[in-house]
Formats: C-alpha cells, structure tokens, sequence
C-alpha cells in the first residue's frame, strides 16, 4: 500500500489554469483537491483562487513555483507572467543566484514569505529549485530551506519538492537525491517529484522504466512520492507505488524544463476527452463516436456525466470528467498494482498501453537487480 497516512487511496489533486474559479464552484467530489500556482493567484493580474477553494472547504495545494524566479532578469521582468508579482519574488534579491542564500537572513525571509503563502494548504513546502547534478549549489539552497522551514513554521505540514529535468534524471541522480532528502525530512514526508517532459506517446519504455525507479528509490527511503505533471504515465507510476499525482486536464500534463518558451508559434492546446479504460486524452468528436458505439463510458457516474457530448458552452463539464475519471483510473490501477496492469496491458491494441506494461516489466527487473 503506498497510499498516504490516513488516506486508503491514492490521491489526486487537479492542476487549475488561471482564473479556474468555475472548476471550484462546479467541483463536488469530483478530485481530492486542487493544485493552485502561486502565480495565479497572486494581484494585480490574478487572485481568489485560494479563497474560492477556502469557501468551498475543497482541499488545495499551492505550487509556490520557486525554481521559475531564477529565469527572471530583475524586479520589473514580466517575461513568464505574474511570477514577479508574487510574494516570493518580493522576497528575493533579483537576478537570482545560490549564493544570494550565503546569508541566512535572506534564507529566512524567503522562507517566511512560503509559510505564508501557503497557511490553510494541505501540506507546506520548502521553497524549491531545479537540481541539475548532485554538484548544484541549488541541492544546498533546497535542503537548507527545508530545515529553515522545519525552524520557522515547526506546526506546519511540511513537504518538499523535488524538481529536475528529464535529462537529469536519466543521468540516474534522483536516487542519489533520495537519501540527501531523507535526511533532512521526518520519517514518512511527502515527496512531490517533477520530472520535466515525461510525456506519454514520446517516452520509450525504457525512459519510462526509469521514472518508475526514480519513485520507487523515494520510496525505498521512507518518503510518500506525488508524479507531479506526469501525463498518462501517472497511471503506471501510482501502480508501481506512488502515493498520488498532481495533473491538469489541458495543459500542466506535463512540466516544461524552463519557462522560456522556444517554439516560434503558440499552439492553441484543445481540450480533449480523457478516456479511462484505455489511459489516453483523445479528440471529443472521437470520443461521441466511441460512446455512440457503446465503447465508451464514464465510469466514475455513467448516468450522471454527459461530458461525452458536451459542446464548447459546457467545457466545464469536460474538465470535472477529466479530473474524476482519472483519479478512479489511479485508484484501479493502486488495487490491481504493476504485476497485473502489465498482465492486462501487454497484449492490449493501444501501442501506449504496450508500451506502459514493458515499462512495469523493465522497473520490476532493475528493482530486483539492485
């Protein structure tokens, strides 16, 4: 069982977009809670997200996104939105760099600003930068901010989170990073682990395989591990023994590396379907036609959710669907665990599903190796 104290099943928490104060106002048991960044809920651009979720006693998370201040040039640099508008910007000398934490003052500050910003969430975490190597001064700053934060806020829920890129990963650091984070955290802490790019459709089995071992080495060291922006591949990462995930149901499926955005054009991302039984986020009009064929249904309240057939007038509908049809997917997949989800996926006509059993198989067997 790899659920989290007090809770028999795993836990899901829905990744709002800006201004998602619908989604709180329609939710009812459709997630076990929501995952606000800081930046949106943060004036003069944004705000209430918090309140809503207060009022409405809907548990929440805030993503106090502190890895993203090290893009920022200055004070005035509104490149990446509202994230100088926050808190934690105000707090932090900018251009920012590890060695303006040499001062314990300046540690201190940016630590009460977090405590802060996140009083009534479901848990309290250190602030938190992107780890390249075990060599990173950023390793230091993280685990110092998370003793700072034990100093400073002692009745606090606290949590940390690790955040590195897909490549770092696969460099096999996170395990090394389980131990350094062992030691810093009280027995059986949450963990939030963001893996940049771990998105289902491109990742070979192999890279797959590695994710789930990065879970699994938290785990080995007594942490409670949350896939954080894992895409469809929170599905085998639940199975083989994280304690929940934190996913949108359009963007924030997955984590980018930087902020900075490369691509010439600015696709609009569509809001799509997510189909249970076969894991994957599929066009709406495919979907119509799947259900019209009775191939399709939701299981979660199959006489109640007619997000099928929504049009645009009734997204809302789509976006709650998203949220409860997946959290009972991780939920199945926690009862029936790795060695029967590769069983039920390996001859399965999805090559995603294919894909995901090899995975379990791979993770299984280097598991055993160690």
């Amino acid at each position: 069982m790899a659920s989290l104290p007090g809770k028999s099943e795993p836990l899901f928490l829905t990744r709002l977009e800006h201004n998602e104060h619908k989604f709180i106002e329609r939710c009812d048991g459709d997630t076990d809670g929501v995952v606000i960044s800081l930046r949106f809920d943060s004036p003069p651009k944004h705000g209430g997200l918090k309140r809503a979720a207060m009022e409405k006693r809907l548990p929440f998370v805030i993503d106090i996104e502190t890895w993203r201040l090290v893009f920022l040039s200055g004070p005035e640099d509104e490149s990446f939105g509202s994230d100088i508008h926050t808190s934690l910007a105000a707090a932090v000398p900018l251009p920012l760099e590890p060695e303006a934490f040499d001062s314990q003052a300046a540690l201190e500050k940016l630590v009460r600003a977090a405590a802060q910003a996140q009083a009534g969430a479901l848990y309290a975490f250190a602030p938190y930068f992107q780890v390249a190597s075990l060599e990173d001064p950023w390793l230091e700053v993280n685990l110092r901010a998370i003793r700072e934060m034990r100093r400073v806020a002692p009745r606090e829920p606290l949590a940390a989170w690790i955040c590195v890129s897909f490549q770092t990963m696969m460099e096999g650091v996170v395990p090394y990073l389980a131990e350094r984070y062992r030691r810093e955290l009280p027995a059986g802490s949450v963990v939030v682990l963001t893996v940049s790019d771990i998105r289902a459709g491109e990742r070979t089995p192999e890279e797959i395989a590695t994710y789930l071992n990065a879970i699994e080495s938290l785990r080995a060291n007594g942490l409670h591990v949350i896939a954080d922006r894992a895409s469809e591949i929170s599905v085998p990462a639940v199975a083989s023994g994280a304690a929940g995930c934190m996913l949108g149901n359009r963007i924030y499926r997955t984590a980018p590396a930087s902020p900075i955005w490369e691509n010439r054009f600015n696709p609009a991302i569509r809001l799509r379907y997510f189909d249970g039984e076969r894991v994957e986020k599929v066009d709406r009009e495919k979907a119509r036609a799947r259900a019209q064929k009775g191939n399709l249904d939701c299981r979660y309240a199959p006489e109640a959710c007619d997000a099928v057939n929504a049009d645009k007038r009734r997204n809302i509908e789509v976006r709650l669907h998203a949220s409860h049809e997946m959290r009972d997917t991780l939920r199945r997949a926690e009862q029936l665990g790795a060695v029967a989800l590769q069983q039920l996926w390996k001859g399965a006509s999805l090559k995603q599903l294919r894909d995901f059993a090899q995975a379990l198989a791979l993770a299984e067997a280097r598991s055993q190796e160690a």
